[in-house]
């Protein structure tokens, strides 16, 4: 099984063989339609190290794989969800519609799918997609962990993942005690005060458990005493009747328990971790807000249990999400939160205009590990109103979103950056996001949606006189009419797009739209044209040493020829061709 994300610092796992059975009687009792399981609860309970427990064991019973997959930093929709899966799955990169997927995973051999943390994709369109996936792909099974249920009478069964039993709190209590060496020879009737104090939830007992670890001159009375002494924050409804996508209020104690006891600046570096969208490094929280030894600060926080850490080298950590979501509520508290926010936005948009360049492999990835980051701070920058630095992320991500397949990523960026254009009545930068807008909906074949954007921005671009800007519109519209067999409207739109390149001089779109006006004269039989221009292309190619250029030219040249019968002449360019591509 592949792993969500280890923390190191995590205590064993306690069993919870009530709840265990009952996740494992649900997928026993399986046919039909009925194939997924939804572990439902607030943060802090246990649902993740559950899930993982029980799908190991749920998977043999129809002898399927498990591949568990964390959705916490996934945009809610299906499209997003899709790529993750085809990600965790291996499944080729352009397999990353939602359409792609289910024609990928209709003859799947069995598979148990975990979702861990499905309330970050929560919504009617990721709700049907997981009803058409499991309808067209009968050889999968559905394990989800979240605050809410997926919501789908008739197929899934709920597991309300609730506190524990005060045995099991017992024994997770006193493992967390003794991982570290610490005695617990004081009564275990005053064990049981603390006990009472976490509500059994699993998370608050490990935050009180860790910091008795970590400082022998507590006892475990005082803590008693100090808990009990502490009010409750958070939701003043009962806990058994309260909603699971608010905190528990005995957790929100504990935090606030564990938090008092940080430093006045190891307070300040939690809030500043909230901001992270996904993992990070030690290095990178140093280089943000010029921190000394932020390596140990860190170990320091993931010993109290509120950081996790995965044990690689060098480590990268991330917070548990429900001390994310308190540390962001305390950010909102602090005077300077204004200049923690900014740090944060100015190193990402540095990151991504150093590292925008992703045919060269350092560069993307960098991308990689970081694109979530960075989109939490473009995200960041719209809250702010910062246009300047909004449009930095949309210029400086788009080609890494669009040739990874994050479309969803892509387009909300875009749509960001447009919208606080359009506020700020900048011309240029709303027209450059909606062609954008449209080149992503043409890569999608939503073919309707790329033909409003690229005229919406084509309109625009004439506002400011940007005819290569125009141009590439208009080579836009002319592509979409190809791919519709309209080939006197691609003819004319790549016409149009000629005469304005040669008119801003620009060579390289020049050579591009000849190119394309070979080829749409190819699909209309008309070869002496397509001839003239694809060895006009071919030469302006060569003359500027675009060796992709060159051989997409000599494949046109290629099928042409063989239209014409002459499948020597055919043979000679594809064999040209052939290295070139493979460059």
């Amino acid at each position: 099984m592949k792993p969500i994300f280890t923390n190191t610092f995590f205590s064993p796992y306690v069993p919870r063989p009530e709840k265990e059975r009952e996740i494992l009687e649900h997928f026993a009792a399986m046919d039909g339609p009925v194939r997924l399981v939804t572990l439902r609860g607030s943060g802090g309970m246990g649902k993740t190290r559950l899930a993982l427990t029980c799908a190991p064991q749920a998977a043999a019973m129809f002898e399927g794989e498990v591949v568990a997959i964390r959705l916490d930093t996934t945009l809610p929709s299906a499209e997003a969800l899709a790529k993750e899966i085809v990600l965790a799955l291996g499944l080729p990169r352009k397999q990353t519609t939602s359409t792609d997927l289910l024609a990928a995973m209709a003859n799947r051999p069995p598979l148990l799918l975990l979702l861990d943390h499905y309330e970050s994709v929560a919504c009617e369109e990721v709700r049907e997609f997981v009803r058409t996936l499991l309808h067209g792909a009968p050889g999968l099974r559905l394990l989800v962990t979240g605050r809410e249920a997926v919501r789908l009478p008739g197929i899934e069964q709920r597991v309300d993942v609730d506190a524990m039993t005060p045995s099991q709190a017992r024994t997770l209590c006193l493992q967390c005690l003794t991982r570290n060496g610490r005695s617990t020879e004081e009564k275990l009737e005053t064990l049981d005060q603390i006990l009472t104090s976490t509500g059994l939830v699993p998370l608050a007992l490990e935050l009180v458990a860790a910091s008795l670890s970590a400082e022998d001159s507590l006892s475990i009375s005082s803590v008693a005493d100090s808990l009990r002494n502490l009010p409750r924050s958070g939701p003043s409804a009962d806990p058994p009747h309260q909603s699971p996508l608010l905190p528990h209020p005995d957790l929100t104690r504990c935090l606030d328990w564990s938090v008092q006891r940080l430093s006045a600046e190891m307070q300040a570096d939690l809030a500043r971790l909230s901001l992270f969208a996904d993992s990070f490094t030690a290095d990178t929280f140093e280089k943000i807000w010029h921190l000394p030894d932020a390596s140990s600060q860190l170990h320091l926080l993931a010993q109290t249990t509120l950081l996790q850490g995965d044990g690689n080298a060098p480590v990268r950590y991330r917070l548990h999400a429900a001390v994310q979501d308190y540390a962001r509520e305390k950010l909102k508290q602090r005077p300077d939160k204004s200049t923690l926010r900014q740090a944060f936005l100015q190193h990402y948009a540095d990151l991504v205009a150093a590292h925008r360049n992703i045919q060269v492999q350092a560069e993307k990835a960098v991308l990689d590990l970081e694109w979530r980051n960075a989109f939490a701070a473009a995200e960041l920058a719209a809250r702010r109103d910062d246009a300047e630095t909004l449009q930095r992320f949309a210029d400086c991500l788009d080609d890494y979103l669009r040739t990874e397949g994050y479309a969803t990523a892509a387009i909300r960026l875009q749509e960001l950056a447009r919208q606080k254009a359009r506020t700020h009545r900048d011309i240029p930068n709303e027209a450059r996001c909606t062609a954008r807008l449209g080149d992503i909906a043409s890569a999608r074949l939503d073919y309707k949606t790329a033909g409003l954007h690229y005229d919406e921005a084509l309109t625009l671009f004439r506002k400011v006189s940007d005819r290569t800007s125009q141009g590439k519109c208009l080579e836009g519209l002319g592509s979409i009419a190809t791919k519709r067999a309209d080939y006197e409207n691609a003819h004319k739109h790549f016409e149009a797009a000629l005469a304005l390149y040669r008119q801003a001089g620009s060579a390289s779109e020049e050579v591009g739209a000849i190119r394309r006006l070979g080829v749409v004269a190819l699909k209309r039989f008309d070869y002496a044209t397509a001839e003239q221009h694809l060895v006009e292309a071919l030469r302006l190619y060569r003359a500027r040493e675009d060796t992709d250029g060159v051989a997409h030219c000599l494949s046109n040249l290629g099928g042409l020829a063989l239209r014409r019968s002459e499948e020597n002449v055919a043979a000679q360019h594809y064999e040209e061709a052939l290295p070139l591509f493979q460059q």
